[in-house]
């Protein structure tokens, strides 16, 4: 009836003591009940990889209905199909679980903690200001010819359509201010996820799926002989 909790969650231990969180111990990944004889020949995951379990995890698609797809992605394509706005969120990097139905060409916003730098936020010189630059950005990217390659034409268009959305972004969460205070390597993330969803307004959204990660909970180190 007792179990560790890592020092650096202090707030976590707080909720729980106030009844206002939950810890889901010993989880897995299975396709189906097995036990010691049978596991190896009726179980299709890597019961004992870390990151075949990350990926499990991500989808909770044990029989793959919906291949390609997260968790999280599928519950924005309801929501989606049901008129909301909503937005795929990955702090420090793009996830598997926010990926939706690949027919919806819904795309991932990757925040880092420290927030979205300004594009091209240098003046190349004293007439070429950082504005002019993106100008010739959007002329190099602009429409060659009737004959340009597709490929080429879209990935200049995703080029473009990029750095437009990484302007409104960076907007959007510079604006935010904060009361509470965020300090070491799970605070970082969790004050970007507090400023994506103070934003949420000023983006236009009504949905918000943020993923992130949290490493070091394994007991691979440091245990009890």
């Amino acid at each position: 009836n007792k179990f560790n909790l890592i020092n650096n969650l202090p707030r976590v231990e707080e909720m729980y003591n106030q009844g206002n969180a939950l810890f889901f111990a010993n989880m897995g990944h299975l396709d189906k009940p097995v036990n010691s004889s049978n596991w190896y020949g009726d179980t299709k995951a890597q019961l004992f990889s870390h990151s075949h379990m990350n990926e499990e995890q991500q989808y909770v698609d044990a029989f793959r209905e919906a291949v390609g797809t997260g968790v999280m992605g599928r519950l924005l394509d309801v929501l989606e199909g049901k008129n909301y706005i909503v937005a795929p969120m990955g702090i420090n990097g793009n996830a598997k679980a926010l990926s939706g139905n690949p027919e919806l060409a819904r795309s991932v916003d990757v925040i880092p903690t420290t927030s979205l730098a300004e594009f091209y936020p240098q003046s190349v010189s004293s007439i070429l200001d950082k504005q002019a630059m993106k100008g010739i950005f959007a002329h190099l990217n602009n429409r060659t010819t009737a004959e340009s390659g597709l490929f080429g034409e879209h990935w200049s268009q995703a080029f473009v359509n990029a750095v437009d959305r990484r302007g409104i972004l960076k907007t959007a969460l510079d604006s935010v201010t904060l009361s509470q205070s965020y300090s070491g390597y799970a605070g970082g993330r969790l004050k970007m996820a507090a400023k994506i969803l103070r934003s949420r307004e000023s983006r236009e959204v009504n949905r918000d799926a943020i993923y992130f990660t949290l490493g070091g909970h394994d007991t691979h180190f440091d245990t009890k002989e």
